[in-house]
């Protein structure tokens, strides 16, 4: 037993040397890599930027020398102005010289930010950005020495070198100054120059660029006002073109093909940067995402739709490529944008996403008829999709899809007229893409509530089934109140208005009541929560049509149903007891 217990110590005493020596490894291991944790450097994450060195407190002892070095730079700015005006230096020597010299400051910045003199390198970059842009504006629109083309290329190109200098030297003074200055000075240019096309696509590049730069320094205010001055530039090239008219005077030169293709070039830009960093860099879409892609949807997207329009070419390419990119959204979205299949932000986002370009597309390539029946298609395979791979997000965009077809076939709009007007079919898109909405529409909840998960389930899983149902109740009732419309006396050409308004009151109480017992019979929730507001809309149409249009001989049965359904619907829904279980 001694023995026994000796070697068990034994073994003890060597499993605590092996772990001590892994231990110590494992430190050694730590020290060569460098400094954070073993997680941080084993995350898949990229790494947060660095942390910035220390800056030394502002006394006046050191804002005041560099205020006098401000002071002298533009003293040498105004020295060159000088020489300029005096004939000594040519315009576009002045001009050069002067770009040249605000670079020089713009480099002092660079070098004294990387040696961590974060105050002067803020100093010099402010100062070199006050020197530049204003010396941009000044030779595009007083001088003359620059045309708008070239105007915008030396205002991207001192925007670029003042957010490379900020974004390598982490200074947010010079990046805000290079970015507000960058932005007064093209909307400046645009009103002296009228080239808004040219200046626009500098914009979409400025706001593309400070979302790269938020994420790498986290400067997030820099991309939320450059990509809302690049959405308001945009949309308003676009009102220009499409307005009534053509283009005023002033912008004679501004063409369709440039406005369009700046439309494109915004949506694009924003929506492959964010792709990059949502799938590449596997991070979830944060706020200023989602909001920039509404944002660039529908000023760049429906800018473009709108252009085409109004240029009468076009919309087919626009249509089908719309129609590709809401297919490519869904196939990463199914894929795993973030390793999360069928949950998530990003999937949400893709999805989402998907939806609206697929809803926006569609319209471009098909007319009415062949519309609804695409949206039609797409609601069912939505709900068998949802269904089957167990996505609510699929089951709710058949749902969207189902009402999108519902009111490009009328039947939504037929649906409401067969209750408050002369029951009519509809006009637009005919009476076949109407009942076959209708079909689709009862095609869909019967997918939704054979295939999907039976018991309980929370209430906002179970809103698709609720906008299904609701297409199919407004459907099949609108369909029973037409076909009985025209078995009622007429009067010239019109049914009877009381006998009407009693045909829709007994409608009303059937369907209340079938989907009561439907409701409870079958444990469908969304049912049962149809049918008091159905008996409420049974019960203000009673008073604002049955009680003035009536007859007392039409007013007793429009009284008898609606008095059966209040009765006989809460009975239906009660629940049976355990007993009679």
């Amino acid at each position: 037993m001694e023995d026994r217990l000796a070697r068990v110590e034994a073994r003890l005493e060597a499993l605590a040397r092996d772990l001590e020596e892994i231990s110590g490894r494992l430190a050694v291991l730590e020290r060569a890599a460098g400094s954070g944790t073993a997680a941080e450097r084993l995350s898949p994450r990229l790494a947060e930027p660095a942390a910035l060195p220390p800056v030394a407190p502002a006394t006046a002892a050191t804002l005041l020398p560099l205020l006098g070095r401000m002071f002298l730079v533009f003293g040498g700015a105004w020295l060159l102005r000088a020489l300029t005006d005096a004939g000594t230096l040519p315009l576009a020597g002045g001009v050069t010289a002067g770009l040249a010299y605000a670079g020089v400051w713009l480099a002092l910045a660079d070098r004294t930010g990387g040696a961590g003199r974060r105050w002067s390198a803020e100093v010099y970059g402010v100062t070199a950005t006050l020197i530049a842009f204003p010396l941009v504006w000044e030779a595009a629109t007083k001088f003359k020495v620059l045309s708008p083309p070239a105007a915008a290329a030396v205002l991207a190109v001192a925007i670029g070198a003042g957010l490379v200098v900020a974004g390598r030297r982490a200074l947010a003074a010079t990046a805000w100054a290079a970015t507000t200055a960058g932005l007064v000075t093209a909307i400046a240019l645009v009103a002296a120059t009228h080239a808004i096309a040219v200046f626009a696509a500098l914009l979409v590049a400025l706001g593309v660029a400070t979302v790269w730069l938020a994420y790498a320094r986290r400067w997030f205010g820099l991309s939320w006002v450059a990509a809302l001055v690049a959405d308001l530039v945009v949309a308003g090239a676009v009102a220009l073109v499409t307005q009534t008219g053509g283009p005023p005077e002033a912008y004679s030169d501004l063409s369709t093909a440039a406005v369009e293709a700046v439309a494109l070039a915004l949506l694009v830009a924003y929506l492959a940067t964010f792709a990059v960093r949502t799938l590449l860099r596997r991070r979830d879409a944060n706020v200023f995402e989602a909001a920039q892609t509404v944002a660039a949807l529908l000023v760049g997207f429906g800018g473009a739709a709108e252009v085409a329009r109004a240029a009468g070419q076009g919309r087919i390419v626009l249509g089908v490529a719309a129609l590709a990119t809401g297919a490519a959204c869904y196939l990463i979205a199914e894929a795993g944008a973030a390793g999360r299949v069928g949950r998530g932000v990003n999937y949400v986002f893709y999805t989402s996403l998907a939806l609206v370009l697929v809803l926006a597309g569609t319209p471009l390539v098909a007319a009415s008829a062949t519309l609804s029946a695409l949206w039609c298609g797409l609601a069912l395979g939505g709900a068998v999709l949802g269904c089957r791979l167990d996505r609510l997000v699929m089951r709710a965009h058949g749902a969207a899809y189902l009402v999108a077809a519902g009111v490009a076939s009328g039947l939504l709009p037929f649906a409401v007229g067969a209750f408050v007007a002369t029951p009519s079919a509809p006009a637009d898109a005919g009476p076949e893409a109407l009942w076959l909405t209708l079909a689709t529409s009862v095609a869909c909840y019967a997918t939704l509530v054979l295939l999907g998960r039976r018991g309980e389930a929370p209430w906002p899983t179970r809103l698709p089934e609720l906008v299904v149902a609701v297409v199919a109740a407004l459907g099949a009732g609108a369909a029973l109140v037409f076909a009985g419309g025209r078995l009622l006396p007429t009067h010239e050409g019109v049914p009877d208005p009381a006998a009407l308004a009693t045909l829709r009151s007994t409608v009303l109480a059937v369907t209340a009541l079938v989907l009561a017992a439907a409701g409870r019979r079958a444990g469908r929730e969304e049912l049962v929560w149809l049918v008091y507001p159905v008996l409420a809309l049974g019960g203000l149409k009673l008073l604002a049509q049955d009680v003035p249009q009536g007859r007392p001989a039409t007013l007793v049965l429009s009284f008898a149903a609606y008095g059966a359904a209040l009765i006989l619907a809460p009975r239906l829904l009660r629940r049976p007891s355990p007993a009679a279980e």
